[in-house]
């Protein structure tokens, strides 16, 4: 069954390749058109796994005999691919008409070219099964990232923010490097363990260095001041992709820690509660001091984090001390909230670029009476607000 996922991954390199060797509006729109069917056979890719797969089980394929590359599906994974179909239709949908208001050249090309390779790298996160897969496409995920934050080079604050982040983004993969060989001194194969013991002392460096990485790369306080900086910076597409999906990416690294690598311990349940609190409380008030719509937007991604590592502290704990059904429902609900936000995040992102690109202004201060003039974008919004406010039927 992994194999339907072939389908998407060549899709998105495809497209990234169209656009990478061909220019002008025809090229983007065909890849824009390519990009979109790679998100809708991920979507089928992902349901059909949801349904034909049964709880706990992998199906998995090697991808070279030569390196110890192994890609495979389960149903954590295939959620979070499901989110990363939505999001790339989403994007397919919106980034034509969005770059054909920019003035950056060459650039131009190269954004809708990275795109669909971004894309692939974070499918291929989610489906790696070994160590050495995922240290690999952790950090080409890194890498497309970076370049996608500095397409508009020219600005100095663009610059810094794009050189900020990748510093941060290395220090993630430094740290799950170092995971890695823990993992590797306990258990001598590149393959993911299963239950290590943070009891021990490789067990808890690897531990301790998994959830570092992870937690620099979703912008967990206090590693999140990349977050403000690069998702404003970057293209709106693309902070659609960071905040809904990449963010999405990195807490998937720490579901599959508490629910699988790791025996699940009271203070390794106490740790992630306690930046899952400081996150939560903190992201809300920065949001509130912000004027800039795509930071606000941004904080409130951070916020939205530190909500998820409460559901996963409460699976860890509950699990730890004996009540392991009462903290799957925890489980279930964190992973329903990041699938949630990464929908509404994404739209919200979306939407705040065609505001930005029709006023020039992203102050909140400076807007008003759009919705006559927006009424398309204004109602998308509007249900993004819904969505993040928790209204019923919404989620948030």
């Amino acid at each position: 069954m992994i194999n339907f996922f072939i389908f998407p991954l060549s899709f998105f390199l495809i497209a990234g390749l169209v656009s990478l060797c061909f220019r002008g509006i025809q090229s983007w729109k065909a890849t824009c058109t390519i990009q979109a069917g790679g998100g809708v056979l991920t979507i089928l890719a992902s349901k059909l796994c949801l349904l034909r797969i049964n709880t706990g089980e992998i199906i998995q394929t090697s991808l070279t005999p030569l390196f110890p590359v192994v890609l495979g599906v389960d149903r954590l994974s295939a959620a979070f691919s499901l989110l990363l179909g939505l999001l790339a239709v989403a994007v397919s949908l919106y980034t034509p008409g969005y770059i054909c208001r920019l003035q950056t050249g060459r650039s131009q090309d190269i954004l809708c070219g990275l795109i669909p390779l971004f894309l692939a790298s974070m499918l291929l996160v989610l489906l790696s099964k070994t160590t050495f897969a995922f240290l690999l496409f952790w950090e080409l995920m890194a890498v497309t990232s970076f370049f996608l934050v500095l397409i508009e080079y020219k600005d100095e604050k663009t610059r810094y923010a794009a050189f900020f982040y990748l510093v941060m983004t290395q220090l993630s993969t430094v740290c799950i490097f170092l995971s890695i060989i823990s993992m590797y001194l306990i258990s001598g194969s590149f393959r993911f363990p299963e239950g290590i013991s943070i009891e021990t002392l490789f067990g808890s460096a690897a531990f301790v260095f998994l959830f570092l990485g992870a937690a620099i790369k979703a912008g967990v306080i206090p590693f999140h001041k990349w977050l403000p900086y690069a998702h404003p910076a970057a293209a709106s597409p693309v902070s659609a992709l960071m905040s809904g999906m990449m963010l999405n990416t990195a807490l998937y690294i720490v579901f599959r820690a508490v629910n699988g690598i790791f025996i699940p311990n009271l203070s390794m349940g106490l740790v992630i509660l306690s930046f899952g609190c400081i996150t939560a409380v903190l992201g809300v008030m920065y949001a509130l001091k912000e004027q800039d719509l795509k930071s606000l937007l941004a904080y409130s991604s951070i916020d939205n984090t530190g909500v998820i590592l409460i559901g996963i502290s409460l699976f860890t704990i509950l699990s730890s001390t004996g009540h392991p059904d009462i903290g799957m429902m925890a489980f279930l609900g964190a992973l329903f909230h990041a699938i949630s936000h990464g929908t509404f995040k994404g739209l919200l992102f979306l939407t705040a670029g065609s505001v930005y690109q029709a006023t020039g202004t992203k102050n909140i201060d400076e807007l008003g009476g759009l919705l006559v003039r927006m009424p398309w974008t204004g109602g998308f919004f509007f249900i993004g607000m819904l969505s993040i406010s928790a209204i019923p039927p919404f989620n948030g």
